[in-house]
């Protein structure tokens, strides 16, 4: 039994070091290494399918762009940390709505608040796909150049903020 044991327990460590392999090599866990830009994009926006979005809509100054859908939960969870960002005017907020239905996504806003200047929609998640979304909600800070300096996947937390955004924006600040 004591061998059982053993070779169990190696499984699960090995599990858990290709899984922290993993992790720790996905862009947007933390590696803040890893930059590359936002793609370019023209997509309509969620509230008007005459207005579009395109990456320059997102890179004028830094911002937060967060990738979000009307069915996922976890971005109800963030939710009202976005709000509280939107309304302190301290970063700028754009979305990315990813693989939802145009419908949905307005009630949803409608219903939560909306906390971005403004929201592509992508129905088909190419943009997604280019970013490399696999699940949602992942936000990513942008620089006003659209270089991609950090991303979260997850819900967007005080603790990110603290920790991860705020102190990039102040390198920012302090590199103009």
């Amino acid at each position: 039994m004591t061998n059982n044991w053993k070779r169990v327990l190696m499984l699960v460590l090995l599990a858990a070091a290709f899984v922290s392999i993993y992790v720790a090599g996905r862009y947007g866990a933390g590696a803040a290494g890893h930059r590359r830009n936002i793609p370019d994009f023209e997509l309509e926006t969620v509230s008007n399918a005459a207005e579009t979005a395109t990456a320059a809509s997102f890179a004028r100054r830094p911002a937060l762009v967060n990738v979000w859908a009307s069915w996922c939960l976890a971005c109800r969870t963030e939710h009202p940390l976005l709000m509280e960002l939107a309304e302190s005017g301290q970063i700028a907020l754009y979305g990315i709505n990813y693989l939802d239905e145009r419908k949905d996504a307005i009630r949803w806003l409608d219903y939560f608040g909306n906390p971005f200047k403004l929201s592509a929609y992508d129905r088909d998640g190419r943009l997604g796909g280019q970013l490399g979304v696999e699940v949602v909600p992942v936000t990513f800070l942008i620089g006003p150049d659209g270089r991609i300096l950090f991303g979260k996947i997850g819900p967007l937390d005080a603790h990110t903020m603290e920790e991860e955004i705020w102190p990039r924006l102040a390198l920012l600040e302090a590199g103009k």
